[in-house]
């Protein structure tokens, strides 16, 4: 009855959803160093009144564009 169970901060991107990147970095499992690789690579981000914000699409469509097929 083991069940894989994941870390309580992560969960499901939702592609119409505008989050604070420190909400996707932790819904996300990813920390700062990716978040910064990601953005080199052209991960869209806006900002407004100085914080950061990354729509779920923009996330998903990253991951698919520049995600490895294996590990």
């Amino acid at each position: 009855m083991a069940a894989t169970m994941l870390a309580p901060t992560l969960g499901p991107i939702e592609p119409n959803i505008l989050y604070p990147l420190d909400s996707l970095m932790a819904l996300s499992g990813l920390g700062k160093t990716a978040f910064r690789s990601m953005r080199r690579e052209g991960l869209k981000v806006k900002y407004a009144a100085g914080r950061a914000y990354v729509k779920g699409e923009w996330f998903i469509d990253h991951v698919e564009a520049h995600g490895k097929d294996s590990k």
